[in-house]
């Protein structure tokens, strides 16, 4: 008799067990996707990039406030998180659950420690949004372009930030910043007229989209060279001290790097890599 009991108990148990699961997930489910629809928000670049197009006309200007509001985010959905308990999730939702922790902890690293913004030009770069809006058939040609006449009204603040948020870029990534910029300028050369030409906007709507290609012409261009004004500025940062601090954010893209063995690494570096390693 007792053994029916116990068996009985157990059940009433994992019932409950699983009915705390359950609720539990469809929770945490209402709250992934409300996530990434405030993500993609806070960041259109990455949700067009996605496939995620309602905000293509939107280009950030990554400033002090911008930085300041990307942190208050990242803080908020950090503290919403911790609502979760791990164990009252099915284990594809604590996957999940590991892997938005993972983004936001390391999206805190880059902005209070490694400052990539402040040391790599390269991540300031607007050609790449600008070829996907006129390169992928994702909506009519003349809405794409709309959107990019408007994304275009910010490419001079764009590049004024970045200017500002350089302090101490190294060698390597300025020289890959002039390349990149300078690639992408064909964007505006060569791929935009031939949308223009194919497109059903009116001459007016044609005239001011060429006008206002002709606003950001100036940053375009003199980017290059602009970047290549901070090398007066490049301290000897070695090769070796950029990719230990590359490795601790353990980016999904990263950057070939050739140790320079001949450059003297502070010792203050190694010794916060020894720890981290």
């Amino acid at each position: 008799m007792k053994n029916w009991i116990l068996f009985a108990v157990l059940i009433i148990l994992a019932a409950c067990q699983e009915e705390t699961t359950v609720n539990a997930d469809a929770e945490f489910d209402k709250y992934k996707e409300a996530f990434v629809l405030r993500l993609w928000e806070m960041h259109p670049g990455w949700a067009s990039g996605s496939g995620y197009h309602k905000y293509d006309s939107i280009l950030v200007v990554p400033n002090r406030e911008r930085q300041q509001k990307e942190l208050e985010f990242i803080r908020k959905e950090s503290k919403q998180l911790d609502q979760f308990a791990q164990e009252t999730l099915s284990e594809a939702n604590q996957i999940d659950l590991k892997l938005m922790r993972n983004y936001l902890d390391g999206a805190i690293w880059e902005q209070e420690s490694l400052k990539s913004g402040e040391w790599n030009p390269s991540n300031y770069n607007v050609c790449g949004g600008f070829a996907e809006m006129l390169g992928n058939n994702y909506a009519p040609l003349d809405e794409r372009l709309r959107n990019f006449s408007i994304r275009l009204k910010n490419v001079p603040a764009y590049y004024k930030a970045a200017a500002v948020n350089i302090k101490n870029p190294t060698k390597e990534h300025t020289q890959l910043a002039i390349e990149q910029n300078r690639g992408g300028l064909s964007v505006f050369t060569v791929d935009l007229p031939a949308s223009l030409a194919k497109s059903g906007l009116s001459d007016a709507e044609k005239t001011t989209l060429k006008e206002e290609v002709k606003l950001p012409k100036k940053p375009f261009m003199s980017m290059p060279t602009g970047w290549s004004n901070f090398r007066t500025r490049i301290r000897e940062v070695s090769v070796w001290e950029v990719n230990c601090m590359r490795r601790n954010l353990s980016l999904i893209f990263s950057l070939t790097i050739r140790l320079k063995r001949s450059i003297k690494v502070p010792w203050h570096i190694r010794k916060n890599c020894i720890k981290r390693w």
